[in-house]
């Protein structure tokens, strides 16, 4: 699976999240930055006419998009781990 571009890295005062802007595209991966486990994940899909909550699935610490006929579109990822 390709890896989806990071736009953006969101600063949280929570140990526990972390929060990325990605430009991605259905099947899409994000490996976390912070942790090597992921426990939780949220993805959001943003564009022109409001949000859209999307599927995330994750594993170890890797979490994909699925979204069916996305292309690189914003896709906020909110990930809780340790």
């Amino acid at each position: 699976m390709a890896s989806a571009d990071v736009t953006r890295v969101v600063q949280t005062a929570d140990s526990a999240e972390e929060v990325v802007v990605l430009t991605a595209s259905d099947g899409e991966t994000y490996t976390s930055r912070k942790f090597s486990t992921i426990q939780s994940a949220s993805a959001t899909l943003n564009n022109t006419s409001g949000t859209q909550s999307i599927s995330a699935s994750f594993g170890s610490g890797t979490a994909a998009i699925h979204s069916e006929g996305i292309v690189d579109q914003l896709v906020t990822l909110v990930l809780r781990g340790e």
